[in-house]
């Protein structure tokens, strides 16, 4: 189980993941360590247990208080109406819900942790709060894009595993009871369908984009996680109902107040118009061939690894603080890498760029005797341009004195693919 001690620092989580490379590196990162392991907790939890009505009363008080925030920013959203006439894209009217919601999250977060052992073991609360905050905020989707994905699905998860982390649950238990894990996960339940509740709502009125959706070749627009809770509360319970059977329109939504996998398939058939083979060749092949719920939850489980968890359009958008998730190898117990992009880079890279152009100047204008002779720096250097094709350097001059030729920086690679002609550039220039 992941503890975190009264020492443990926090900080605003910032941005490590920018290409191929930094989300290779996550892939044995502390942070993605911990996913994992809240996963497949959270897949137990929900295994053979079926979605509690929705006058169910929680049983602990940190339960009560997210279904409070979630209500709270549900109640913002229906005082948010959208904006009327045609638009291409989101509506506009979701800006202005995430700014309500930027105003009253913070609050909502303190009311979660009030009078709990967190709030008093923990030193770092300033850091604490703007950690849980930035997973609770992501988890809406973006307000710049106007769009909602599996990125913002697993934001969410992240929120709730900080929540566990801090023990919230575990210290309303008194003495040394145990955790109540029938209790715990019926309350679970409870709180992600509530969570999908909102979301859902948010996507239909704003009309929100998909994040990264990759079309009918993907799972699902907008869900993942959603797939693999439903495939967990019917293992084993094939006699009730078969995969095959959610094909049918009617199926669904005969037990989408009860199970996760049916409430999103009928979310979808209610969005998209047409044959559910055709829109959603991929759920429909699942369904069709695998005929047991512990093979698609399987199969679901490894295909989130792959399509969610080592893709960088999604994992880009999930940033690190140090207390919950923090950009550190998991073998070693030492930081990552950063590049460029992150704080400490750019400010890095900027005082390399300062030090090299005044070596470079020194060097050009100076003297055995350290002083600068500006009579030596009227001569302007031979312009050079790489040719990926020779992967050499050639000098070509320019009809203008002193000005840079075109195509690619000096001694880069731009692009491989599509080597330059110098014949060409010169007509350009030309004309």
């Amino acid at each position: 189980m992941t503890t975190l001690q009264a020492s443990t620092q926090f900080k605003q989580p910032q941005k490590r993941i920018f290409d191929s490379q930094t989300t290779s590196y996550f892939q044995h990162s502390l942070a993605i360590q911990r996913v994992r392991h809240y996963l497949k907790k959270y897949i137990l939890c929900m295994t053979g247990r079926p979605i509690p009505k929705p006058n169910y009363t929680p049983h602990f008080t940190t339960t009560k208080c997210v279904v409070a925030l979630l209500d709270t920013l549900f109640r913002l959203f229906q005082e948010t109406p959208p904006l009327q006439g045609p638009r291409r894209y989101g509506n506009l009217a979701d800006r202005t819900w995430h700014d309500k919601k930027h105003t009253s999250i913070r609050g909502l977060i303190e009311t979660i942790l009030k009078g709990s052992k967190a709030q008093t073991m923990i030193k770092d609360q300033v850091g604490l709060l703007d950690e849980l905050q930035y997973y609770i905020e992501n988890a809406f989707g973006s307000k710049i894009r106007l769009d909602f994905g599996t990125g913002h699905e697993l934001s969410f998860m992240a929120f709730i595993a900080s929540l566990d982390m801090l023990q919230l649950w575990e210290g309303e238990c008194e003495g040394d009871e145990p955790l109540d894990q029938g209790k715990f996960s019926t309350d679970l339940i409870f709180i992600w369908n509530k969570y999908y509740h909102l979301v859902k709502s948010l996507i239909l009125t704003y009309n929100l984009e998909p994040a990264g959706s990759h079309g009918v070749w993907g799972l699902d627009d907008h869900f993942h996680l959603v797939y693999i809770w439903g495939a967990s509360q019917w293992i084993e319970q094939e006699d009730l109902i078969a995969p095959r059977d959610l094909v049918s329109r009617q199926q669904c939504d005969f037990y989408k107040d009860e199970n996760f996998f049916s409430q999103a398939i009928s979310f979808i058939c209610h969005v998209k118009t047409g044959p559910f083979r055709e829109h959603s060749p991929i759920l429909n092949n699942i369904l069709t061939t695998v005929r047991s719920w512990k093979k698609i939850q399987r199969g679901l489980l490894r295909m989130y690894d792959d399509e969610v968890l080592n893709k960088f359009p999604v994992v880009q958008h999930f940033w690190f603080g140090s207390g919950f998730f923090p950009w550190v190898d998991v073998r070693s117990g030492k930081e990552l890498p950063i590049f460029e992009g992150s704080p400490e880079s750019q400010e890095q890279d900027q005082e390399q760029k300062e030090a090299r152009h005044l070596n470079s100047f020194v060097s050009m204008a100076g003297n055995s005797n350290g002083i600068v002779d500006f009579s030596s720096t009227t001569t302007v250097p031979p312009t050079t341009t790489a040719f990926s094709t020779a992967g050499a350097t050639t000098s070509m001059s320019h009809p203008l004195s002193g000005a840079r030729t075109m195509g690619p920086p000096s001694m880069r690679n731009v692009n491989r693919f599509l080597p330059m002609d110098p014949t060409r550039d010169r007509l350009r220039r030309r004309e």
